[in-house]
């Protein structure tokens, strides 16, 4: 008997777990009442869920929609424990939601012991859920070498893209130079120079940048306001309008500070 495709598309969607799509909805401030209340009863459905991939990432998500500094604690155990890479993302994602001053040391400190070459979908989540939350300026420098370190690994695209997103979103000067280096295809400056890396060097970096490029001209444009075709353009650009670009960021940002403390 012939099954309907639609019929196992369905039976597949059922089967198969999903990562929730909230990322942009505001987790709710609850008490430390409540929050007790569901730490505990978070403790006992990961436990139960020991086998089950699902009843583990539901449990994630449902802590994940509230904010409170005694979640935090929970979601960082499952974060660095359990055994599957999507629910210890989900709890990266829900850390990404939490009180920013708790979460940020705690996030940061697995941005610190994490490993874009050996996890690099943890790492995106990672730079994500603080890109979201708790970004410092500080963080641009560990961001940047991170992204050097993948630049051949064909499996850290959306690391690399996290990155990226967070340089634009925070309008990060510091990241122009990054920006402005990958504008163009990777290519050897001087093709017959026998010091360049192998066709193989090139062909990696080339397959991420085609993935992720797209991301440099966004993010140079919420920092600069302008599009560059190439970076022999934005580099002219940047000569005559960098120190004027880094004032206005610097009096932008110190309104946003101004606003929040005034909240």
């Amino acid at each position: 008997m012939k099954i309907p495709v639609v019929t196992l598309c369905l039976a597949f969607l059922v089967a198969t777990p999903v990562l929730a799509q909230d990322d942009d909805i505001a987790a709710r401030s609850i008490p430390d009442k409540e929050a007790k209340v569901l730490v505990s009863d978070f403790k006992k459905q990961i436990k139960a869920s020991k086998k089950s991939l699902r009843g583990r990432l539901k449990a994630v998500q449902t802590l994940g929609r509230h904010k409170n500094n005694l979640l935090v604690r929970p979601l960082l155990t499952v974060a660095k424990s359990d055994k599957a890479k999507t629910v210890r993302q989900e709890a990266v994602k829900a850390l990404g939601k939490q009180p920013p001053k708790r979460a940020r040391p705690t996030l940061t400190n697995l941005l610190n012991k994490s490993s874009i070459m050996k996890e690099p979908a943890m790492t995106a989540a990672i730079v994500r859920a603080i890109s979201n939350n708790c970004y410092d300026s500080r963080d641009w420098n560990k961001f940047q070498k991170m992204f050097s370190q993948a630049e051949t690994n064909n499996k850290a695209v959306d690391a690399q893209r996290a990155i990226l997103e967070a340089a634009g979103k925070h309008k990060e000067v510091d990241a122009i130079r990054l920006l402005v280096d990958n504008i163009d295809p990777p290519e050897p400056a001087w093709v017959d120079d026998p010091s360049n890396p192998p066709a193989s060097y090139w062909e990696a970096r080339y397959k991420n940048w085609r993935k992720w490029n797209t991301q440099v001209a966004s993010s140079l444009y919420q920092i600069t306001g302008q599009r560059f075709g190439t970076a022999k353009e934005a580099r002219a650009w940047l000569k005559k309008n960098l120190k004027k670009l880094k004032k206005s960021v610097k009096e932008e940002k110190s309104k946003k500070r101004g606003k929040k403390k005034g909240k």
